[in-house]
């Protein structure tokens, strides 16, 4: 990254990136570990949705950051 959003340092926001990436990770692998833990015949514990959606919400913040602190040229 060469250019930051808002006068941030670009290794400021690739550890913010970072870290939302991780985070999401984790969401991910909760929401793995609790759908695996529950039998096929019954549905998943809406806590599973929640990390899925976590997980999502995460992966969209960090991409928009990303995207963010591209250069003109490069982002589309």
């Amino acid at each position: 990254m060469t250019a930051a959003p808002d006068g941030l340092a670009p290794e400021l926001v690739t550890a913010i990136c970072r870290e939302l990436w991780r985070l999401a990770k984790a969401e991910d692998d909760l929401a793995a570990a609790e759908a695996a833990a529950t039998p096929y015949w019954r549905p998943c514990s809406p806590s599973v949705l929640g990390h899925r959606a976590a997980a999502g919400a995460l992966r969209a913040d960090a991409m928009r950051l990303e995207n963010a602190a591209r250069p003109n040229s490069l982002a589309s």
